[in-house]
């Protein structure tokens, strides 16, 4: 299944799996926060909050620790789909390694794969964006620019073939309700 946004943009899921897709600064975390309302707080899988711990250098924006906080993000996943509990995958997804590994953790743990692909902006856009103070952060226009054609190229049938079992392409619109 596809869905792209229309008015309303509103979503009802079933628990499972759910992989955001995008650059810095495309509305993530923000559209995380909310999927996550009525699921515990593990829930959320964020691989800027480990990298922001202490074990991994206390910094939300510094890449440099990616390797090993990839790692722990994918076992904690792993982890809570075995359990039958859902993950909200926190994080850009550029990685189609990492992107199909996740989805045949759900699949082998029974659960559904939804790949949460953001909008295509411009860099203009997310540059402006990542330098909201109101985010807390910033990564930087080099980011940004790093990760731009990685998300472009990612296409719908791509996610599907990869082993998600729908794709939701969002916008700052959308809204996502995980039924339960």
């Amino acid at each position: 299944m596809y869905t792209t946004p229309t008015p309303p943009n509103d979503f009802v899921v079933p628990p499972g799996l759910f992989l955001f897709i995008g650059p810095p600064g495309c509305g993530k975390s923000h559209l995380a926060v909310q999927l996550s309302a009525n699921l515990d707080a593990a829930a959320v899988v964020s691989t800027d909050a480990l990298r922001a711990l202490p074990e991994f250098g206390g910094d939300a924006a510094d890449q440099t620790s990616s390797t090993r906080v990839h790692a722990r993000a994918k076992l904690i996943a792993h982890q809570r789909l075995n359990s039958h509990l859902s993950v909200i995958y926190d994080t850009t997804g550029l990685n189609g390694t990492d992107r199909k590994s996740l989805a045949g953790f759900a699949k082998a743990a029974l659960m559904p794969a939804t790949a949460l692909l953001a909008v295509t902006r411009s860099d203009a856009e997310l540059i402006a964006r990542d330098a909201d103070p109101s985010r807390g952060r910033s990564v930087g226009p080099e980011v940004i620019a790093k990760f731009q054609p990685r998300h472009r190229a990612i296409t719908v049938d791509a996610l599907l073939a990869e082993g998600f079992d729908s794709v939701i392409v969002f916008d700052d619109n959308t809204r996502i309700r995980i039924a339960l």
